[in-house]
């Protein structure tokens, strides 16, 4: 009789510890789960990123690219340009 009651005790307690360790295995899985999760999406934000870089990284492979930047950015002209200056016409009068 006292070797049922002890075994049972045993039994008992052998499950509480693998109910409490399976607890902590399964959050430990979830937080994982959630950190994968939050990588992935930070690796396709990143690989997108990395694809409109690269395009335009390709786009200054032409050389009409690059001038065309240094003019829009820097006021670059070549030597054997003239620039012309357009100025807005001033506003009219509303009375006219």
């Amino acid at each position: 009789m006292i070797q049922k009651i002890i075994y049972i005790i045993c039994l008992v307690l052998t499950l509480g510890i693998i109910v409490k360790y399976g607890k902590d295995v399964y959050s430990d899985y979830a937080a994982a789960k959630a950190e994968k999760e939050k990588l992935t999406a930070d690796m396709m934000r990143i690989s997108d990123e990395n694809d409109k870089l690269q395009k335009k990284l390709d786009g200054f492979s032409n050389s009409e690219t690059v001038i065309k930047e240094l003019k829009a950015r820097f006021n670059y002209k070549l030597p054997q340009e003239k620039v012309i200056i357009v100025a807005p016409e001033k506003a009219q009068k509303a009375s006219e």
